[in-house]
């Protein structure tokens, strides 16, 4: 019966210790890479001067540059940081291209939008919009595409839960 005790007690402690330690080698494998960065310091090279991000108490970003450039390009960054499963599958949404990555679920979404012409609709509005605009557009884009060459591999745990790879994933 004693050694009976010694077993059992020894599985519970295994059990406890797995229970323990599982999950924290979990979050520090897969979880805590793809956050975003919070402090240290970036160099990013289309940036024309020095830009400084911080986040107040309730996670929100706040960029202060010393340009427009500057700021679009960081508010692109930060933005695909923090929300680029968003950004990718309400982009792929539009686009009428969602099915490729949740499957038949997104067809119907797929074959409205086609049928709507989003993406023609978005690439003629291109066309209208004054060169300030367009250049502000693409300062976010190109800050967006910073952020996923940066990334690399270090893509948001969505990525990983739908086995998607953001390979040719840039910022329209």
């Amino acid at each position: 019966m004693q050694r009976f005790k010694k077993i059992l007690l020894s599985l519970l402690i295994l059990i406890l210790v797995l229970a323990l330690v599982l999950p924290t080698v979990g979050y520090l494998a897969v979880v805590r890479p793809a956050l975003p960065q919070l402090d240290n310091e970036l160099k990013l090279s289309e940036l024309t001067a020095p830009v400084t991000i911080y986040r107040d108490a309730s996670g929100i970003p706040h960029i202060v540059a010393d340009n427009a450039h500057d700021l679009f390009y960081a508010q692109g960054f930060v933005t695909a940081q923090d929300r680029l499963w968003a950004m990718e599958s309400q982009r792929r949404a539009a686009h009428g291209t969602l099915s490729e990555i949740v499957g038949e679920r997104g067809l119907k979404n797929d074959t409205f939008m086609r049928i709507l012409g989003m993406t023609e609709s978005a690439e003629a509005d291109w066309e209208t919009l004054d060169a300030e605009t367009q250049s502000a557009l693409q300062a976010y884009a190109d800050g967006v595409n910073a952020y996923l060459a940066q990334a690399g591999n270090k893509l948001p745990l969505e990525f990983k839960n739908s086995r998607y790879h953001a390979a040719g994933m840039d910022a329209d």
